[in-house]
């Protein structure tokens, strides 16, 4: 594995505009990186060993439900806007205009994704996985996001005088359906909830199309822009790349309803999340082709090239698998096990945190100035994250497997359908605690980057300030 990293020139007009506002999204989205990791492994510590939790505050439900705030909406989403944006006035060439809103947005974000994790952990949670906040909670984030959404995408759209790539479109469309999800989540689950069952049916459908129609589109833009920019080659298939995109777009909404199969809802409900599931193998092995087809692979020299080829790998295996557990046989035997757990874990770690990731080796450095300097800290990182994803991941599905085929037994008793799973359990700790040192690597070395050159990043909030003010007074000036 190599270190190299490309040589950074002095940031051009359309880096110095996103400067700011894409360093305070990214860097807040690091540190909620690791907060989350830590919340998941106190959360595995009080399920295994519920002696340790000393108080109400710290039992399994709450820091498990805690964990995937943090890492969802305190990393993924921060990490995917702030990589869409410099992406998108980065391909159109052309600067940001409303740093100072954005910049105010993601502040607002910041306090929605604080208090939502400390409403869990004071037990004011919603009990439903992937909306898992206080409904005060939503509705910050959503001020947060409208302030970024309405200083960014008017701006970008009044400039836009270039044929559009696919990696902006897959922006855009991640930017606009972002809060279609969140508000009609917010209505029927908050505001006006519906009762009973049909809760699950809108928790289902609102975290399933979050991870596929939002945050994997973030995440694949990115991968897209480096098989095509760091590489310096087009894709093999642009149609068929096309083609996948909308196919994924078309199913995304739909796969969460095999999340149902087997529960008190009509048949056509879990009918309809089984041909959306198996048809999801379609846009991800067309998408997929286009990464790989002498892309990515081959050249992986750089960090973030890397971190985007295993990123890829795992879009791949995970939307294959997840169309192969959409079948009802194997979803029969699978459903009760920990393998949605490694799927899950696979998609957000392995798919969307590594991808992430890779952006952030790309942008920070052209955002500051000053490339990468410390080799040593880079090869800790991208190994240890490689290394704990792929032990989490595959002690879970191996063991997940394994406890699937007892269940489906009727012959066992549960102390013998679980008999020998502490060894996975414990394979995937271990993998955690090598991802956390990963992180805690790269943690330190963006800090080192920042803290080195921290009278370079005074001068870009002064310089913001004087960009953002400098077209309000010329615009007094003319009306005088």
């Amino acid at each position: 594995m190599s270190a190299k990293v490309t040589p950074i020139t002095r940031p051009d007009a359309v880096d110095a505009s996103c400067r700011w506002p894409v360093l305070k999204l990214t860097l807040g989205a690091t540190a909620w990186l690791l907060a989350g990791l830590m919340l998941k492994l106190g959360s595995g510590l009080m399920l295994h060993l519920p002696a340790l939790a000393i108080c109400e505050y710290a039992n399994y439900g709450k820091l498990a439900a805690a964990a995937r705030v943090a890492l969802i909406y305190g990393f993924a989403l921060p990490a995917g806007f702030g990589i869409g944006i410099w992406l998108l006035f980065r391909n159109s060439d052309r600067p940001l205009t409303s740093g100072l809103a954005v910049l105010a947005g993601a502040v607002i974000w910041n306090l929605g994704v604080t208090a939502g994790v400390a409403g869990i952990l004071l037990g004011e949670g919603s009990g439903i996985v992937g909306f898992d906040f206080p409904g005060y909670s939503g509705s910050i984030l959503l001020a947060g996001y409208f302030l970024m959404g309405v200083a960014v995408i008017p701006a970008y759209g009044a400039g836009q005088r270039k044929e559009m790539e696919l990696s902006q479109v897959m922006v855009l469309a991640a930017a606009l359906w972002f809060p279609w999800l969140l508000t009609s989540a917010q209505i029927l689950l908050v505001w006006f909830p519906v009762r009973g069952v049909l809760s699950a049916l809108v928790g289902g459908w609102y975290f399933q199309a979050l991870l596929w129609g939002c945050l994997a589109p973030l995440t694949l833009a990115g991968l897209l822009h480096f098989r095509t920019g760091l590489n310096g080659a087009s894709l093999p298939r642009p149609a068929l790349a096309w083609f996948g995109w909308w196919g994924l777009l078309a199913v995304a909404g739909f796969v969460g309803a095999t999340t149902l199969i087997g529960g008190p809802y009509p048949a056509w409900v879990a009918s309809a999340g089984v041909v959306a599931g198996v048809l999801l193998s379609l846009p991800v092995i067309l998408l997929g082709l286009n990464l790989f087809a002498g892309g990515l692979a081959r050249h992986a020299g750089q960090p973030a090239l890397q971190l985007a080829t295993v990123s890829g790998l795992s879009f791949v295996i995970v939307g294959l698998l997840s169309a192969a557990t959409s079948l009802r046989c194997a979803n029969r035997i699978l459903r009760f096990s920990m393998f949605p757990g490694g799927l899950q874990d696979l998609f957000l770690f392995g798919f969307l945190t590594l991808g992430l990731l890779a952006g952030l080796y790309v942008i920070l450095p052209r955002l500051i100035g000053f490339a990468w300097q410390q080799p040593l800290l880079t090869y800790a990182h991208i190994g240890l994250s490689v290394m704990g994803v792929g032990l989490m991941v595959l002690s879970l599905l191996v063991g997940g497997w394994q406890q699937g085929q007892r269940l489906d037994s009727v012959a066992l008793s549960v102390s013998q359908v679980n008999a020998g799973l502490w060894k996975f359990m414990l394979l995937n700790a271990l993998g955690l605690v090598i991802l956390i040192g990963g992180q805690m690597a790269f943690v330190a070395h963006v800090a080192w980057l920042v803290g080195r050159h921290f009278p370079t990043v005074k001068e870009f909030v002064l310089s913001l300030i004087r960009e953002d003010v400098r077209p309000a007074a010329a615009l007094v000036r003319s009306a005088k």
